[in-house]
Parts: C-alpha cells; sequence; structure tokens
C-alpha cells in the first residue's frame, strides 16, 4: 500500500464542496481546510503507482473547482 498526502487549491470559497466531492472518492482517509498555500489537505492510500496516478489526473483533478495539485507521497521501505 501507498500512502499519500493530495495540497490542492480550491477556488475561492469552494473549499466546502471540493471536500465533499473528494470525500466520497473510496482512497481518501482523511481530508482538512487549511490556511496558506494549499486551500485542502487530504490523505490517500493506494494499491499501487498506478493507482496513485488513475486517483489524482482523473478523479482528482476532474473535480471541479480544484486548481493546483502537488503530492507528498509516502512509499513501503524496500527491505535491505
Amino acid at each position: 500500500m501507498i500512502t499519500a498526502y493530495i495540497m490542492m487549491n480550491a477556488e475561492l470559497g469552494a473549499e466546502e464542496k471540493v471536500l465533499d466531492a473528494i470525500e466520497k472518492f473510496p482512497e481518501v482517509i482523511e481530508t482538512y481546510v487549511l490556511y496558506g498555500v494549499y486551500d485542502v489537505l487530504v490523505k490517500v492510500s493506494v494499491s499501487d503507482q498506478e493507482d496513485l496516478n488513475r486517483l489524482v489526473t482523473q478523479k482528482i483533478r476532474g473535480t471541479q473547482n480544484i486548481g493546483a495539485v502537488s503530492l507528498l507521497v509516502n512509499f513501503p521501505p524496500t527491505p535491505p
């Protein structure tokens, strides 16, 4: 499993609409409204990099009122 944190900008005043839409995706674990550079933070869990790519490029970027999207990805540790 891969855990990722997705930070995104929402259109002015649309943060709650974005959260409502994003929270419907089964990969989403947690959501937060932020103040600062990004407006929304989402924690997701996916099975592999392809699923993460599909989630970001098709589902999240396809959601209305979302602007820029950035990711922090936590890959499982590689055994020594």
